[in-house]
């Protein structure tokens, strides 16, 4: 008991802080709207200046706590003090969106408690309820049936939840939306075939990897990126080369783990969970910690066999982590930063670094440098230059910004393109207007 109620002080403790933080990335888009709602345009940016409601500061919190008891309940208390201070945890404490999948694990846990530690004539009926209402609030518990493979098979009910929820409207509109973006954007197929084994092991691997050492967190990864519009990537990825066989190594290491542990379970409860996002089928970002809060249970419950000594090591450790990495949560301009000092090769960093110095500190010499980074990094990307133009345009350039927005009109491209390129359209017409009336001759009227 002393353990869980050290877990739950340091939890008030450390997320204390996060009150101040303000509005993050896409936190307009509520739990409700989740997969029927992929926004188009940004919020005004007195939107990112401004912090979420008290109340969904509260939830983040007390859903992690919530979630610390259970895994108190299931697997004790040094689990749950190692659980609630577990950097990776930060992506969904921290951050109003991330709370969103730190409640479908909440909702999971209680749904594989109620299946394996009450009678079965209450449990399984009340844990496939709450496991379809957790399918409701984000998918990353979407592949939890199949860990009832591995023990506890009554679990398998569990099955008829995902069934309900596969053939909802939810789902169904959330996958619509989603092979919609990708048929467009992507330049090469995203077909099932035999090679997407090999990635789907290297993603999983990723996954585990950051379970070990949750140091390299950023919100975008350059890994991946270009997975589906880069052949030479592509091929990389899809490929049962060295990378594959180290991945199915460290794999094979966690399943033996786990095995002379007595933890075989809870070692495939972690690579079955994350297994969903293995990119079987691409439907999101490539890789996001985010995704992993579900599954970093079975990770947490073999890391708390470790000796004294060594975990007492181990907890220090994440203490320092988690403090240190809290505050990129702060504002969407750390958050950005910290992607740049972890990847400095994603573009997506600097792309959206540079939509906040332009935006919210009208900085239009840093925003153009952040800019200029994304055209080496990503030069098929319109949006740099579509951004470009609207600074030269603020400064009165008309003539450059004309230049740059006939290259983002070359580029764009994607399920967007046609709202895109109406955009582009009217704002080039009229920066055009305003570069011929630069050039008249004084006093010609």
């Amino acid at each position: 008991m002393l353990y869980l109620a050290l877990a739950l002080v340091l939890i008030a403790i450390l997320y204390a802080r996060t009150f101040t933080f303000k509005n993050l990335i896409d936190d307009k888009v509520r739990m409700g709207d989740y997969l029927y709602s992929v926004p188009l345009t940004a919020p005004d940016p007195e939107f990112y200046m401004s912090k979420p409601a008290l109340s969904l500061r509260v939830w983040a919190i007390t859903v992690h706590m919530l979630s610390t008891w259970l895994v108190y309940l299931l697997l004790g208390g040094k689990a749950a003090l190692l659980f609630a201070i577990y950097p990776v945890a930060v992506n969904n404490v921290a951050w109003i969106t991330g709370s969103y999948y730190s409640t479908t694990a909440f909702l999971t846990l209680v749904s594989y408690y109620f299946i394996t530690h009450t009678p079965w004539w209450l449990g399984l009926p009340l844990g496939a309820t709450f496991f379809a209402v957790a399918l409701n609030t984000t998918v990353a518990a979407i592949s939890f049936p199949f860990v009832f493979l591995f023990g506890n098979p009554l679990g398998l009910v569990t099955l008829v939840s995902l069934a309900g929820f596969l053939t909802g409207k939810r789902f169904k509109t959330g996958l619509a939306i989603r092979v919609k973006m990708g048929d467009v954007t992507n330049k090469l197929p995203d077909r099932l075939e035999p090679r997407k084994l090999a990635l789907a092991v290297k993603v999983v691997a990723w996954y585990l990897y950051i379970a070990f050492v949750p140091y390299r967190m950023c919100f975008f990864h350059r890994w991946g990126h270009f997975f589906l519009s880069d052949k030479k990537e592509h091929d990389e990825l899809l490929a049962f080369n060295a990378h594959f066989w180290a991945s199915a190594g460290l794999i094979g290491a966690w399943i033996a783990l786990g095995a002379a542990t007595g933890m075989l379970f809870w070692a495939m409860w972690f690579l079955v969970l994350m297994s969903a996002f293995c990119q079987f089928k691409s439907l999101g970002q490539f890789v996001a910690e985010r995704y992993m809060y579900p599954a970093s249970v079975g990770f947490i419950a073999i890391a708390a066999l470790l000796p004294e000594p060594v975990y007492w090591v181990l907890v220090g450790a994440y203490l320092v982590r988690t403090f240190l990495f809290m505050p990129v949560f702060q504002n969407n301009k750390e958050m950005y930063s910290n992607g740049v000092r972890m990847d400095s090769t994603e573009a997506s960093n600097y792309l959206n670094l540079g939509d906040w110095y332009i935006t919210c500190e009208r900085d239009y010499s840093l925003a153009g440098y952040n800019f200029g980074q994304v055209v080496k990094y990503d030069p098929k990307d319109y949006k740099p230059h579509n951004n470009m133009g609207s600074i030269f345009s603020m400064m009165g350039l008309h003539e450059l910004a004309v230049k740059e927005l006939k290259i983002a009109r070359q580029k764009v491209v994607g399920w967007t393109s046609d709202h895109f390129i109406g955009i582009i359209d009217r704002h080039l017409a009229q920066e055009e207007r305003l570069a011929d009336a630069q050039r008249e001759p004084a006093g010609q009227v």
